[in-house]
Parts: C-alpha cells; sequence; structure tokens
C-alpha cells in the first residue's frame, strides 16, 4: 500500500481535517472498524452463545496473536482496557511496607503518576520523583540520573519506567534502566502506552517485572485494549482490579470474565495486526514518519523560531516529536489542554500542546495516512494562533 494522502481512503477520517495527532486517540482503518462491528452483530443475534461460548476462543486467539507480536508467551499475558487499568492492575496486586518507595519520573503521564501519589495517600508509600533536564545528550546520562535516586533513597521498592514518554515523546533506556532496578532490589514496571507499533518489542528481552501497553494507539486496534505482561517470577501474583467468576481459576478466566462487558475491541487484535503488516509494517511505517516528521518540524520550528525538544536522534519517539512554543511564560498543563480544543474548532487543524520542564511545546504526530500538506496546515494555523492565543 502506498503510505500518505490515498491512505486517507483506509480510515474514517474527516478528509477536512488536518490529523497530525495521531498519539492522543490513534484512528482506526476502515477494515478494523468494520471487524468489530461484525462481532457486536454476532454478539447481539445471539447473547447467550456470544458469552458462553464463543466470548473465551476469541479471547484466546487475541491473547495468542498478541503475545506473538510482543515477544512474549501467552501465560504471562492478559489483556485490559488500556495501560492505565494495567498499571493499576500490577501496583494494587504488589504488598508495601510502610517507608518503601516508588521511582517516577518528571515526564510521567498524569495518570500513572496519580497511582503512585494514591499508594502515598492511602497505602504508605512515597513517591520519589526524577526531574528529567531540558538537553539530553545520551541514554547513560538518564540512566545516570536514575542511579543518583537509587543512592539517595535506599527503599525503593517499585520503579515505573517510561518506554515513550506521552509528554515530551522521549524513548527511555528501558533495558538499561531495569538492570539497574536489578541492581538495587527494585521491581520494575513499564508504562509502554506508545511503545507497541512505534519500535520493535520483545517483552521476553527486556525482561523487566512487569509491562503494560496499549494496541489502540499505534497498533491500529479498536479502543479501548491494552495489555499487561509479568516475568514468569510473578506467576501467581497478578489478580484483575475486578474480581467475578474466575477466581482462583487461570489468569485468562480471571481476566476474560470480568461481569458481562463487551470486549469486542480487544477481539479486534488480529485484524489489526494484519493490517500493520499490509501496510509495511515497522520499516515502513517508521520510514514514512521520519520523513513526514522531518519535514514538519523543520517547517513549524521555522516559522515560529524556535527549535526541537535537544535529545539524541535514536531518543526521539519513531512518530511523535516536539517543536517548542515562542512562550517565555511559565507553562499550565491545563492551558495547553483548552489550545489543543481550541485550534481544532479554528482552524480544523488537530495538533497537541504539551507541557515539558515549565514550557509549551506542539507535539506533532505522524501515521500512514499523514502528507506533508497536513504539516503545512499545521504550521500556518500555529502561526496565527500565536497572535491571537490568551495567555
Amino acid at each position: 500500500m502506498e503510505l500518505g494522502a490515498s491512505m486517507k481512503d483506509n480510515f474514517l477520517l474527516d478528509k477536512s481535517v488536518a490529523f497530525t495527532n495521531h498519539g492522543s486517540f490513534g484512528p482506526v482503518p476502515k477494515c478494523v472498524f468494520e471487524e468489530r462491528m461484525k462481532y457486536h452483530y454476532e454478539q447481539e443475534s445471539q447473547p447467550d452463545v456470544w458469552f458462553r461460548m464463543k466470548h473465551l476462543k476469541y479471547y484466546e486467539d487475541s491473547l495468542r496473536a498478541a503475545s506473538q507480536f510482543l515477544g512474549g508467551k501467552p501465560e504471562n499475558m492478559a489483556l485490559v482496557d488500556n495501560v492505565t487499568t494495567g498499571i493499576n492492575t500490577i501496583v494494587k496486586s504488589l504488598s508495601f511496607q510502610p517507608g518503601d518507595k516508588v521511582l517516577i519520573n518528571s515526564h510521567t503521564y498524569d495518570a500513572v503518576v496519580n497511582v503512585a501519589k494514591e499508594q502515598e495517600d492511602f497505602g504508605g508509600l512515597d513517591v520519589v520523583t526524577v526531574k528529567i533536564p531540558d538537553v539530553l545528550k545520551s541514554e547513560d546520562d538518564v540512566v545516570e540520573l536514575f542511579r543518583q535516586e537509587y543512592e539517595k533513597h535506599k527503599t525503593i521498592k517499585l520503579h515505573i519506567i517510561d518506554h515513550i514518554s506521552s509528554s515530551s515523546a522521549i524513548v527511555f533506556p528501558v533495558k538499561k534502566l531495569v538492570n539497574l532496578a536489578k541492581e538495587h532490589g527494585a521491581l520494575s514496571l513499564i508504562d509502554g502506552a506508545h511503545a507497541p507499533g512505534q519500535v520493535d518489542l520483545n517483552l521476553e528481552d527486556i525482561d523487566a517485572d512487569f509491562y503494560a501497553g496499549n494496541f489502540h494507539k499505534w497498533c491500529y486496534v479498536t479502543r479501548s485494549c491494552g495489555f499487561l505482561w509479568f516475568a514468569p517470577r510473578h506467576a501467581g501474583k497478578i489478580r484483575p482490579l475486578v474480581t467475578s467468576h474466575g477466581y482462583k481459576h487461570n489468569l485468562t478466566e480471571q481476566f476474560n470474565f470480568c461481569g458481562t462487558r463487551d470486549l469486542s475491541c480487544i477481539f479486534t487484535i488480529p485484524r489489526a495486526l494484519k493490517f500493520y503488516e499490509d501496510v509495511g509494517g515497522l520499516k515502513a511505517i517508521q520510514a514514512h514518519a521520519d520523513e513526514m516528521l522531518t519535514y514538519g518540524c523543520k517547517i513549524v520550528a521555522e516559522s515560529l523560531g524556535t527549535d526541537l525538544m535537544d535529545v539524541p536522534d535514536h531518543m526521539r519517539a519513531p512518530y511523535m516529536r516536539l517543536v517548542r512554543l515562542p512562550i517565555d511564560k511559565p507553562a499550565v498543563l491545563a492551558r495547553a489542554d483548552e489550545w489543543t480544543k481550541e485550534l481544532a474548532v479554528l482552524y480544523n487543524v488537530q495538533g497537541c500542546f504539551t507541557v515539558v520542564s515549565g514550557k509549551y511545546w506542539i507535539r506533532l504526530s505522524c501515521n500512514v495516512y499523514n502528507e506533508k500538506h497536513d504539516y503545512v496546515r499545521l504550521r500556518d494555523a500555529l502561526v496565527e494562533f500565536m497572535k491571537v492565543v490568551e495567555l
């Protein structure tokens, strides 16, 4: 398939919109959307047959496809609604003692920060936050930042590690950070919301204690669909947030039937991964995204008189990059969120404003349907928006 403008015919996207924000919610291909609709019709035609006879089979088929794609064994995985659910599941399955600490960083996703803070408020777990600087020169510099915190705080029991940070689109050296956690006797839990589909994943090779990721971001699965993986050494320790009929049964039965709910989104995993391969797979999508984002970031930065985030090229997310806005005032995330909505309403352009290190940025995303003209429209909208935006 040819990537670019013609690929938009394979999606339900409004073609009048310049859509440069796949990273937030990820539009779904028509073929995958239609696959889910088939499941809906099948479910409604015979609900009893669906839930009593077909539900488990479809779950197992999707789990098998997911495990092959991710490099993990089905018996060490469960399919969940999203990363937030996965991280909550892991954290609330663990036991902590007063004085134990959890390590996060200043780019950690807000929902994940809240999971840690909830444990601090109700479970006696202290939160330690590593501040990520504005300029990163190497992976080893990042590892050293975390090493210093381990040396200062001897009771860190859990390290929540970003694989690709949402706010800053940085690829963290997850394997090095997992090994660092092991050196200091801490468990590692990776927030992989943006990694599946963007980078080549082998969960067993990373060998974290736990990994939670999304399929509905970059793998074309209908929302909402995520997974969690655990190292075999933790078998029997993980339980779903909702206890239901699968209690004390195998992991698949525990996570598959948590009361009556619609899992048709999860059942589209095999079809979505086929689409992913049909468009060329990882290498083809990465090559297209690199061309589009290199062009888009260049024209946006030149027009705004700013620059990209200063990180090594190999630490930039393949499908997302940040350009700084020409605003000197301290950044407020709530304001950035409002600007994202205003940009869409005023200019029919969907971007994503974000806040990193107290500064405002625009995050550009790319996927198979994007073309250079999308970023021209984004640039033109930003130039005008900067003239009228209220700070």
